[in-house]
């Protein structure tokens, strides 16, 4: 697999459609992910 290194090649890659997100949702969204990865709760 190709590393394309940006949100919209990852997310093309994967069959998510990034324009179906505000910019606030994409914010929260990965917010929690981080949040996650650092073990605390969102």
């Amino acid at each position: 697999m190709q590393r394309t290194g940006s949100a919209a090649g990852i997310a093309g890659e994967s069959g998510f459609d990034l324009s179906r997100m505000t910019g606030d949702r994409l914010f929260e969204t990965l917010h929690a992910l981080v949040l996650q990865e650092e073990g605390a709760t969102a």
